[in-house]
């Protein structure tokens, strides 16, 4: 009889006061009865290799698709990330999978990504932990601790089931990784008797705008949202790089450390297609030979979900199923007949937009 272990990945993102703004975007879906609606988890999905950006857009389709009306604050390069971690522990079809989505290896992921930890600008860190059970921790291979330890700088902690205190220390790392933006990511009953293990990414992005909005570019206004008209500050100026496909325009403002915010509006009206979307040519129609009047609200959100539904639907759903991390357990393990596999994906972020950054925390030496 199998012993089934699980492992969670957590992820937490802080895109800061002058982060990317992404407007709630009602995307087309078929419109289903409820009782003859199929269960996605249970639904064949056509795995096919996907560019970074067509990444960015299946993933803000599918997870918009949940809650058409609401928003969506994902960050693609979190998610990869922790992606990435949990490929090194992959087996059978789930590294199959990965692979072919990804277009990757793990060895190429890890090249990829892991230059990410040695960047040194004041606008973006990144901080990866992985946390284990402690009765359980003799059943992984040390050869995937050092994977992460080396390649994605993970810290490294213990757990017990049901601890609170074991809680309150893993938020308290994500907390000081956020800056305190994100104080709470796991609960108690999130560490189960059966959790193997936690694999934790947290993204900070604190841009600080080339040239801030003053006061006076600074107007009260309409903010046409999906339930209704409401006021809100919008920041205007004046801007030489501007986008424009049949699908819609745009416009690129720079942050500091080489960064740019790009903004995207369609030009349909009401419920737009996201797979329509070219990104690849999106980007490529910049051109200087506009002055473009730009207007950006501010905001503050928080946004939190599951990605289980959202990985499923782009062809993940073997990460969810028996043996699929069965590369992290050591042969020891497998031949006692454990198995491992992702149980959730937990994804938090919190994102602010103002005129000018605030004053950014001291230098981590």
């Amino acid at each position: 009889m199998k012993k089934l272990i699980a492992a969670t990945m957590v992820l937490s993102l802080l895109m800061g006061c002058m982060a990317g703004y992404m407007p709630s975007i009602p995307i087309e879906t078929p419109k289903i009865d409820a009782d003859d609606a199929p269960d996605p988890s249970r639904q064949p999905v056509v795995l096919e290799k996907v560019t970074p950006n067509g990444l960015v857009l299946r993933l803000l389709e599918l997870e918009n698709g949940k809650d058409p009306a609401g928003n969506v604050i994902l960050s693609p390069l979190s998610i990869e990330m922790a992606l990435a971690m949990a490929a090194n522990g992959a087996a059978g079809e789930a590294a199959g999978a990965m692979e072919t989505l990804l277009g990757l290896t793990p060895e190429q992921l890890n090249g990829l990504l892991g230059p990410y930890m040695a960047r040194e600008d004041n606008t973006l860190s990144m901080a990866n932990s992985m946390w284990f059970n402690g009765s359980m921790e003799p059943l992984v291979r040390e050869e995937f601790k050092n994977s992460l330890r080396e390649v994605y700088a993970a810290g490294e902690g213990r757990f017990t089931p049901g601890s609170q205190a074991d809680a309150d220390t893993i938020n308290s790392w994500v907390k000081e990784k956020t800056h305190g933006k994100i104080d709470s990511i796991i609960t108690p009953d999130g560490l189960t008797g059966d959790t193997l293990a936690l694999l934790i990414n947290a993204l900070y992005f604190n841009g600080k705008w080339a040239e801030p909005f003053e006061e006076w570019q600074v107007s009260e206004e309409v903010f046409h949202a999906p339930d209704g008209e409401q006021k809100a500050g919008f920041m205007t100026a004046w801007l030489g790089s501007y986008f424009e496909t049949d699908w819609g325009i745009g416009f690129a403002k720079d942050y500091e450390d080489g960064y740019e915010f790009i903004a995207l509006l369609p030009k349909a009206e009401g419920a737009v297609n996201l797979g329509e979307l070219d990104m690849d040519g999106f980007l490529a129609s910049r051109t200087g030979a506009y002055d473009v009047n730009i207007k950006i609200p501010k905001f503050e959100l928080e946004y939190s979900t599951s990605l289980v539904e959202t990985l499923t639907g782009l062809g993940l759903g073997s990460l969810f199923e028996d043996n699929a991390l069965d590369a992290m357990l050591t042969d020891e393990a497998q031949a006692g007949d454990w198995e491992a596999h992702v149980s959730d994906v937990i994804h938090k972020t919190y994102m602010k937009i103002t005129r000018r950054a605030p004053k950014r925390p001291p230098s981590r030496q």
